[in-house]
């Protein structure tokens, strides 16, 4: 696989009204968002019915006949960010109900709590003594190909204020960021429990913390603390000497039931793939280890290799040192598409895309 860190970068400004902020990124980048909206659904689709085994026809019915209660439910459930999805929508023409569809891709793929999704992610972090400050890896890891070349920086800004996400055009929510000088946050897919419910979505959450939580302890207590759609690991990693934790939220019932436990790095390293870790949640990986999914049956390993390539890590210094513990196997996978190294505490950060 071939990587490039020739990414482009694109400017929100937060304090215009919400249907305008994208409008920069909207007049670069539309064709962009209508390919990975278009064979993005497609692989979806595609996706399901290799899971399921049901027709494509059927599939593809049952979707577009989902959009307009599923929109509905959204917007009664106060969704988040519906002005920033519209904006979108209306300038690819295509239905609002399956932009908001798009943005909870994650619950979505929670539908199915038996049949995992092509779908995964490695991150891990450690204290670098050369560079004195904490270091976060991440792989994303998904069976969608045109993630790679859709892969844009996104620098949000709110007067002086900034923060970056490595996203894609017409993707509103976040799978991964950083506040300069704070913290930075990924998100990994978490084995499903019990069906999802109309709470915030994780990648939402991601996007609310990184405009409004200033430091590691205000992130970490934001993502303890919330009541989320469904079930979500997410790892985060601060300035400070041992500020690095994963925090596992399952969701055990679609309503109410929901639990979250909170691992910490301490003065070590830390690692995390797609399954529970923490000894109270090991129940729920009944999915891990599957040979019906790559990501699944992979998981263990994943967490395993990192942790082993982190704990060797101690005398590296620059990006490129720390992206070579992602790019041992099968940390770096067939679907990996993105790779990630953040600097919270020097405020540097370096990506990488499949190309």
């Amino acid at each position: 696989m071939q990587f490039s860190a020739d990414i482009p970068r694109r400017v929100i400004d937060l304090d215009l009204p919400p249907e305008r902020r994208w409008g920069e990124v909207i007049a670069a980048d539309l064709e962009v968002a209508r390919e990975l909206l278009k064979t993005g659904w497609d692989d979806a689709l595609r996706g399901a019915h290799e899971q399921t085994g049901k027709p494509l026809w059927l599939l593809r019915s049952a979707a577009a006949i989902a959009r307009v209660p599923f929109h509905a439910a959204y917007r009664a459930a106060r969704g988040r960010c519906l002005p920033e999805i519209y904006a979108w929508a209306d300038a690819l023409g295509a239905e609002r109900g399956l932009l908001v569809m798009m943005q909870c891709m994650y619950e979505l793929s929670h539908l199915d709590p038996v049949k995992p999704p092509p779908a995964g992610c490695s991150a891990g972090a450690r204290w670098s003594e050369a560079l004195g400050a904490m270091v976060q890896v991440r792989t994303l890891d998904w069976n969608m190909p045109q993630i790679g070349p859709a892969t844009r920086i996104f620098e949000f800004h709110r007067g002086a204020r900034k923060h970056f996400v490595v996203g894609m055009p017409g993707l509103v929510t976040a799978l991964s960021g950083m506040v300069p000088g704070g913290f930075s946050v990924t998100l990994n897919w978490a084995p499903p429990a019990a069906l999802p419910f109309f709470h915030p979505g994780p990648m939402i959450e991601i996007r609310d913390v990184l405009e409004t939580c200033d430091t590691y302890s205000q992130a970490v207590e934001r993502f303890r603390t919330a009541r989320l759609s469904t079930s979500a690991f997410f790892t985060v990693v601060g300035a400070r000497r041992g500020e690095a934790c994963v925090i596992e939220h399952v969701k055990t019932r679609m309503t109410r039931g929901h639990q979250v436990r909170v691992r910490e790095a301490g003065d070590g390293v830390i690692a995390q793939s797609n399954h529970y870790q923490h000894p109270d949640f090991e129940r729920f990986n009944g999915i891990v280890g599957t040979d019906r999914s790559l990501l699944m049956r992979t998981s263990r390993e994943r967490a395993e290799k990192l942790r082993a390539a982190l704990e060797a890590a101690a005398d590296f210094s620059t990006a490129d040192e720390f992206a070579n513990c992602l790019s041992c196997p099968p940390v770096e996978n067939i679907e990996t598409r993105q790779k990630m190294v953040f600097c919270p505490a020097r405020g540097g950060f370096r990506v990488w895309r499949e190309v």
